[in-house]
């Protein structure tokens, strides 16, 4: 049997992705444009993926469950980017009680993934 995860708000426990499953950092895509991880999996970067991010957990985009689990951070000047957010202006995903829990990074020039924040997040197991 293969375990599979949410991962939640911390503050808050709101459900904030679609049941996952683990893969290893090595499985990581680093192509720009791709997702960094397929959907309905989860990894942990091994700071490849982006300088800073060693253990923090990357999901696909659309494993983020929008509108009941997670929205845009409400100031857009956390979201630029030119084909999409690049999160080099902090975390610009909320959960839908407006705390912070991770960075989207979908721009162009860039594997897409998002990033969830260490203690602001955490697994719980299905």
């Amino acid at each position: 049997m293969v375990d599979m995860w949410t991962f939640e708000c911390s503050s808050c426990a709101q459900v904030l992705t679609q049941l996952l499953r683990e893969l290893s950092p090595d499985s990581i895509c680093y192509e720009d444009g791709k997702p960094a991880v397929p959907p309905g999996h989860f990894a942990r970067s091994n700071d490849d993926y982006w300088t800073g991010s060693t253990g923090h957990i990357l999901v696909n985009v659309a494993d983020l469950i929008g509108t009941i689990g997670t929205r845009p951070y409400p100031d857009s000047r956390r979201r630029q980017g030119c084909c999409g957010p690049d999160g080099s202006d902090g975390p610009n995903v909320v959960c839908t009680l407006g705390h912070d829990v991770a960075v989207e990074r979908t721009d162009c020039w860039m594997a897409h993934a998002a990033v969830l924040l260490p203690g602001t997040t955490r697994r719980t197991m299905t």
